[in-house]
């Protein structure tokens, strides 16, 4: 799986350090936000290997969700209406409610591990309406 043709892109993302900071930040202020992690260049995927990477994508959340477990609270962050626990997939990318930054470079590192074939956006956001942390996704 590799991106056709590659086009210079704007980066959708911020650094694992800000990333970091961010999420100190939140989580001392509300206990827990979302940390996100976005394919990068998916569109310049085939539809068959971008239907191949998600299905990766569901696999590796699960086993996120079941290593990770005690840095994904149930919450509410990225809607008002469901709870959820361990990283949701949207698209290409995902969402997970944390509750302490040590569980960035975790993820990071597990996904690095484990679909080294991507490379990935990453973010931070309070909640579901913060729109400067969910542009990422978006």
């Amino acid at each position: 799986m590799s991106p056709e043709k590659l086009s210079p892109q704007k980066e959708k993302g911020i650094s694992v350090e800000k990333c970091i900071l961010k999420a100190e930040k939140y989580i001392k202020e509300k206990g827990n936000c979302l940390f996100i992690y976005d394919v990068k260049n998916s569109k310049k995927y085939s539809l068959s290997d971008r239907q191949k990477l998600q299905e990766k994508l569901l696999i590796i959340n699960n086993n996120l969700t079941n290593n990770f477990i005690q840095y994904f609270p149930e919450n509410n962050l990225r809607t008002l209406v469901y709870k959820d626990i361990g990283p949701q997939l949207i698209g290409d990318g995902s969402i997970v409610g944390i509750n302490n930054a040590d569980a960035i470079p975790k993820i990071i590192e597990y996904l690095k591990e484990n679909c080294s074939e991507a490379s990935f956006h990453y973010n931070v956001a309070k909640d579901g309406w913060d729109n400067e942390g969910m542009k990422t996704i978006k």
